[in-house]
């Protein structure tokens, strides 16, 4: 779905308030419907009294692979850059783009990485880590095996490819400052909402 749950707003909104204030780069991997870049923006810039565009201090970056999400919700309004890849080769692009590394102020995988296979996701989220990220993360996961989903005709990424549990992410994210907070939606499933901080 090009959509989440709403169940992490509370959380990701506190962590981009406190936070995106003293960030000037912002990535969304896996952007969908671009619910994360407009919140971003707005605590990142208008909540700050930056109300006009010629103002704004965030510049902010989306990786969405699905070409018709770019399209019927106007990603390329609601963020200053988009990439039309995979969150694979999009990071690698974007490496290749900013070569001095760890571009990236504060990154966001929204209902990204069970996408993946669980191997495939640790490696992006490793290379993330030594590559892209320079302070901060935010990862919202569904937990366990209940969560099935199967690609659509539009989107076969929709896919989920891999289960996770909360230690799984916080071995990704050792060493790092960690908070979380696990959730459930209506039919009782745990969902992960997990901030980490570089220190």
């Amino acid at each position: 779905m090009p959509t989440s749950t709403y169940l992490s707003l509370n959380f990701v909104t506190e962590k981009f308030f406190k936070t995106l204030g003293n960030c000037r780069t912002f990535l969304d991997i896996g952007a969908g419907f671009g619910r994360w870049g407009v919140l971003a923006r707005e605590m990142g810039d208008i909540i700050r009294g930056r109300f006009n565009p010629a103002f704004w201090g965030l510049i902010t970056y989306a990786i969405e692979i699905c070409p018709e999400y770019i399209e019927w919700y106007k990603l390329k309004d609601k963020y200053t850059f988009v990439y039309n890849a995979d969150a694979l080769s999009g990071i690698m692009e974007l490496s290749d783009v900013f070569k001095k590394g760890r571009y990236f102020d504060f990154v966001i995988f929204g209902d990204v990485i069970e996408h993946f296979t669980k191997s495939n996701a640790i490696k992006l989220l490793e290379y993330c880590k030594k590559h892209i990220i320079k302070k901060h993360v935010i990862l919202n996961i569904p937990l366990g095996k209940d969560w099935p989903q199967g690609g659509t005709a539009i989107n076969s990424s929709e896919e989920h490819r891999s289960v996770w549990e909360l230690e799984d992410v916080q071995k990704v994210f050792k060493g790092w400052k960690q908070d979380f907070v696990i959730l459930q939606d209506f039919k009782k499933r745990p969902y992960l909402s997990f901030y980490g901080e570089r220190q």
